[in-house]
Order: C-alpha cells, then structure tokens, then sequence
C-alpha cells in the first residue's frame, strides 16, 4: 500500500506477480487457500521493503510460498512501478531487509528446512546481487 497524501488515502501497489498465461485463474482464489494446490504458478508473500541508499531506489525481497525461493523486485519510481521477480539465491521464510552505517544491506530470513535456524545475507552493491556464498548462521 502506498500514501502521497500522508496516509489520507491509500493505493494498492502489486510489486510481484506471475504474469504467465498459465500461472493466471480464471476465477478469484478464496482467502486462505494452500498455494500448493497452484503449484504450476508462483505465488508471493511475505515482501519486505527498503530504500536503498540512492534516492528512490527501493528493492523488495519477496518469498516465493512455494517453492521458498527469495525473490528481488526493484523500483527507481519511489515504489510505484516494480522490475520483473529476480531469484536472489536465498531460500528460506519471513526476509527482513535492513541498510548497514557501511551501507551494504542485510537480508535474514528463517530456515524451516535442512538444519533450520536463522540465516543472514549480504549485499554490497544496493541489492543487485547477494553474497549466498557467506550466508551468516545465527
């Protein structure tokens, strides 16, 4: 949701979508239906959003629910418009975005599978790509 009029009035902004032919139903899907029954299409949640450190620059990490891939959307419009869905190499629930005094960004996120925990991962270049090879284990 986004406000330009500090909260007076709201707009719903869709950042990820699959926009596959396929991954589209013909009818509204009921309010707490299991993704995996919709395994042929992508289904997100979960986003996270920050701004990076160059003005208007936002990114969003999204969970992916079922597959729990993470997924990147980039906005250069403030977060009215969204890039395509982008695999960062993470996998995992609930991505927490925060912006480092270094001015790298930090992505933690929960493992629920393998040996489970908190993992965290780094961007030095404002998102466009994450260091999954040192992943942080918390």
């Amino acid at each position: 949701m986004r406000s330009t009029d500090r909260g007076q009035t709201w707009e719903l902004t869709t950042i990820a979508d699959d926009k596959r032919p396929g991954a589209t139903s013909e009818t509204d899907i009921p309010s707490g239906t299991i993704w995996s029954k919709f395994r042929e299409a992508l289904g997100f949640d979960e986003a996270q959003v920050i701004e990076t450190g160059k003005p208007g620059r936002v990114i969003a990490i999204i969970e992916e629910s079922w597959s729990k891939d993470l997924y990147t959307c980039v906005s250069n419009d403030y977060g009215k418009s969204w890039s395509p869905p982008k695999k960062t190499g993470m996998r995992g629930n609930t991505p927490l975005l925060l912006r480092l005094k270094s001015g790298a960004l930090a992505c933690a996120y929960t493992l629920r599978a393998q040996d489970g925990g908190m993992r965290v991962c780094y961007s030095k270049d404002d998102g466009e790509t994450w260091d999954t090879d040192h992943v942080t284990v918390l």
